[in-house]
Protein backbone atom coordinates (compact mmCIF):
# COMPACT_ATOMS: atom_id res chain seq x y z
CA UNK A 1 0.00 0.00 0.00
CA UNK A 2 1.09 3.90 -0.77
CA UNK A 3 3.71 2.75 -2.86
CA UNK A 4 5.98 0.83 -0.55
CA UNK A 5 6.82 3.70 1.52
CA UNK A 6 4.61 3.60 4.71
CA UNK A 7 3.91 0.33 6.12
CA UNK A 8 2.95 1.11 9.83
CA UNK A 9 -0.50 0.54 10.26
CA UNK A 10 -0.98 3.27 12.21
CA UNK A 11 1.11 5.95 9.77
CA UNK A 12 -1.68 4.37 7.38
CA UNK A 13 -4.95 4.85 9.66
CA UNK A 14 -3.54 8.54 10.32
CA UNK A 15 -3.20 9.45 6.65
CA UNK A 16 -6.77 7.75 6.10
CA UNK A 17 -8.43 9.67 8.91
CA UNK A 18 -6.81 13.09 7.70
CA UNK A 19 -8.22 12.20 3.85
CA UNK A 20 -11.55 11.72 4.96
CA UNK A 21 -11.31 14.81 7.14
CA UNK A 22 -9.74 16.44 3.94
CA UNK A 23 -12.57 15.52 1.74
CA UNK A 24 -15.40 16.46 4.85
CA UNK A 25 -13.79 19.88 4.98
CA UNK A 26 -14.09 19.99 1.17
CA UNK A 27 -17.90 18.55 0.92
CA UNK A 28 -18.82 22.08 3.61
CA UNK A 29 -16.96 24.45 1.58
CA UNK A 30 -18.58 22.63 -1.81
CA UNK A 31 -22.05 23.27 0.23
CA UNK A 32 -20.82 27.21 1.67
CA UNK A 33 -19.90 27.86 -1.90
CA UNK A 34 -23.24 26.98 -3.77
CA UNK A 35 -24.97 29.35 -0.65
CA UNK A 36 -22.67 32.09 -1.63
CA UNK A 37 -23.60 32.02 -5.24
CA UNK A 38 -27.39 32.11 -4.29
CA UNK A 39 -26.44 35.31 -2.55
CA UNK A 40 -25.09 36.75 -5.23
CA UNK A 41 -27.94 38.67 -7.32
CA UNK A 42 -28.90 40.23 -3.75
CA UNK A 43 -25.40 41.80 -3.24
CA UNK A 44 -25.46 43.23 -7.07
CA UNK A 45 -28.90 44.54 -6.37
CA UNK A 46 -27.42 46.01 -2.81
CA UNK A 47 -24.09 47.74 -4.41
CA UNK A 48 -25.67 48.96 -7.47
CA UNK A 49 -28.47 50.86 -5.46
CA UNK A 50 -25.14 51.74 -2.89
CA UNK A 51 -23.32 52.86 -6.65
CA UNK A 52 -26.26 55.08 -7.26
CA UNK A 53 -26.70 56.85 -3.93
CA UNK A 54 -23.07 57.20 -4.62
CA UNK A 55 -23.10 58.79 -7.81
CA UNK A 56 -26.43 61.11 -6.32
CA UNK A 57 -24.13 62.60 -3.32
CA UNK A 58 -21.21 62.85 -5.73
CA UNK A 59 -23.60 65.69 -7.35
CA UNK A 60 -24.64 67.05 -4.10
CA UNK A 61 -20.90 67.52 -3.70
CA UNK A 62 -20.04 69.13 -7.01
CA UNK A 63 -23.32 71.42 -6.49
CA UNK A 64 -22.08 72.47 -2.77
CA UNK A 65 -18.41 73.06 -3.92
CA UNK A 66 -19.74 75.14 -6.85
CA UNK A 67 -21.88 77.23 -4.32
CA UNK A 68 -19.25 77.09 -2.03
CA UNK A 69 -16.59 78.89 -4.58
CA UNK A 70 -19.68 81.10 -5.74
CA UNK A 71 -19.63 82.75 -2.14
CA UNK A 72 -16.30 82.37 -1.65
CA UNK A 73 -15.55 84.79 -4.78
CA UNK A 74 -18.75 86.81 -3.45
CA UNK A 75 -16.80 86.79 -0.34
CA UNK A 76 -13.73 88.18 -1.57
CA UNK A 77 -15.12 90.74 -3.48
CA UNK A 78 -17.03 92.27 -0.68
CA UNK A 79 -13.57 91.94 1.20
CA UNK A 80 -11.84 93.76 -1.14
CA UNK A 81 -14.97 96.65 -0.84
CA UNK A 82 -14.62 97.29 2.89
CA UNK A 83 -10.27 97.11 2.44
CA UNK A 84 -11.02 100.20 -0.01
CA UNK A 85 -12.83 101.92 2.70
CA UNK A 86 -10.36 101.00 5.67
CA UNK A 87 -8.29 104.29 5.07
CA UNK A 88 -11.25 106.72 5.10
CA UNK A 89 -13.13 104.72 8.27
CA UNK A 90 -9.77 105.28 9.90
CA UNK A 91 -9.68 109.33 9.72
CA UNK A 92 -12.40 109.15 12.09
CA UNK A 93 -11.06 107.11 14.42
CA UNK A 94 -8.29 108.93 17.09
CA UNK A 95 -4.85 107.41 15.97
CA UNK A 96 -4.26 106.05 19.18
CA UNK A 97 -6.70 103.55 19.37
CA UNK A 98 -5.42 102.92 15.48
CA UNK A 99 -2.57 102.37 16.33
CA UNK A 100 -3.66 100.16 18.94
CA UNK A 101 -5.31 98.00 16.88
CA UNK A 102 -3.39 97.64 14.80
CA UNK A 103 -0.35 96.29 16.85
CA UNK A 104 -3.00 94.11 18.16
CA UNK A 105 -4.26 93.16 14.11
CA UNK A 106 -0.44 92.30 13.48
CA UNK A 107 -0.58 90.21 16.60
CA UNK A 108 -3.63 87.65 16.55
CA UNK A 109 -5.03 88.46 13.08
CA UNK A 110 -8.16 90.04 14.31
CA UNK A 111 -7.77 93.36 16.86
CA UNK A 112 -11.52 93.22 17.85
CA UNK A 113 -14.26 91.10 19.66
CA UNK A 114 -17.41 91.79 19.62
CA UNK A 115 -19.12 90.75 23.05
CA UNK A 116 -22.12 88.44 23.20
CA UNK A 117 -25.53 89.32 24.85
CA UNK A 118 -24.26 86.75 27.63
CA UNK A 119 -21.42 89.10 28.35
CA UNK A 120 -18.45 86.98 26.58
CA UNK A 121 -16.02 87.29 24.68
CA UNK A 122 -16.69 86.59 21.34
CA UNK A 123 -13.49 85.70 20.06
CA UNK A 124 -11.96 83.99 23.21
CA UNK A 125 -15.19 82.96 25.22
CA UNK A 126 -13.98 84.22 28.73
CA UNK A 127 -16.87 86.32 30.70
CA UNK A 128 -16.21 90.03 31.02
CA UNK A 129 -16.73 91.42 34.11
CA UNK A 130 -19.75 93.75 34.42
CA UNK A 131 -17.65 96.87 35.07
CA UNK A 132 -15.63 96.34 31.35
CA UNK A 133 -18.90 96.17 29.99
CA UNK A 134 -20.28 99.36 31.53
CA UNK A 135 -16.95 100.98 29.94
CA UNK A 136 -17.83 99.38 26.84
CA UNK A 137 -21.40 101.00 26.90
CA UNK A 138 -19.80 104.59 27.70
CA UNK A 139 -17.94 104.02 24.53
CA UNK A 140 -14.50 103.19 26.33
CA UNK A 141 -11.71 101.40 24.98
CA UNK A 142 -11.75 97.91 26.63
CA UNK A 143 -9.64 94.80 25.84
CA UNK A 144 -10.39 91.38 27.07
CA UNK A 145 -8.70 90.54 29.80
CA UNK A 146 -7.66 86.77 27.97
CA UNK A 147 -7.18 87.40 24.14
CA UNK A 148 -6.67 91.17 24.71
CA UNK A 149 -8.41 92.36 21.74
CA UNK A 150 -10.15 95.48 21.50
CA UNK A 151 -14.19 94.60 23.21
CA UNK A 152 -16.95 96.15 21.19
CA UNK A 153 -20.55 95.46 21.20
CA UNK A 154 -23.62 96.41 18.69
CA UNK A 155 -25.94 99.42 19.68
CA UNK A 156 -29.45 98.29 20.42
CA UNK A 157 -32.34 100.17 18.89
Amino acid sequence: IYGGKVVNQREIAALEKDKSVALDKRAENDARILELWEEIPVAKVVAHTVLEDISKLKLAIAEKQRSAKAEHERLQSDFKAWAAKRPSAFKAVPARLVEQYEKLRVKLDVGMAMVTTDHRCGSCGMHVPEKAFEHISEDRVVQCENCRRILFRLQQG
